[in-house]
């Protein structure tokens, strides 16, 4: 009973995001496409942390502004992040963020959003169940929580604006294990986005 309301809070999870999606869609004025990669490692920026292990991370996306001079926005994302230790990962991302400008050229950004992530493991892991070793899954499910902080310059072109820029990411992961919730994530991040003149 208990994994049945576990699974319906998902499904509705995912449903309301993918609704939200399409709303926004429908109603945007304004697209652009994004691009970055870098290296992330299990760490924040607090005492007793510290950036060790680091490890690639790319990551694409769509940003929908919800009118021509809003500077307001959603973004759709999936990435790939390489791990040797706790497995390569795939992941999507809904964030809402707002990407305020700075005279002429300079735009920044910070976004909050909700995020699903699976890790792969090159063999499947042992568990304990009290008794004896039990094989586990070759995969893991966690949810994210992330939040980006982003400066960027932005150069107007021929059919839209090309801005690159460098970003900061911290998620936390939820449901990595039990002592360990949230699992503080940060990604490192250099990319461009693309914001064509006219809707598409």
């Amino acid at each position: 009973m208990k994994c049945r309301l576990i699974k319906m809070k998902r499904n509705s999870v995912v449903f309301l995001i993918l609704s939200l999606l399409v709303a926004v869609r429908i109603s945007a004025q304004v697209s652009g496409w994004e691009l970055s990669g870098g290296l992330q490692s299990f760490y924040i920026p607090a005492p007793g942390f510290h950036v060790n292990s680091l490890q690639p991370v790319v990551q694409a996306g769509r940003t929908f502004g919800f009118s021509p001079s809003s500077t307001m926005g959603i973004t759709m994302r999936i990435g790939y992040s390489r791990n040797r230790y706790q497995g390569d990962a795939v992941y999507v991302q809904s964030l809402v963020g707002y990407f305020p400008s700075f005279g002429q050229h300079l735009q920044g950004g910070v976004a909050l959003g909700l995020g699903y992530q699976r890790s792969f493991y090159s063999g499947s892991s042992w568990q304990w169940d009290g008794q004896a070793w039990e094989k586990g899954r070759s995969s893991r499910t966690v949810w994210q929580v992330p939040i980006q902080f982003r400066l960027g310059y932005r150069t107007p072109g021929a059919t839209g604006d090309w801005t690159p820029f460098i970003a900061y990411q911290v998620h936390g992961q939820f449901k990595y294990s039990p002592d360990l919730t949230p699992l503080p994530v940060s990604n490192f991040l250099i990319g461009v986005q693309y914001a064509p003149n006219k809707p598409e």
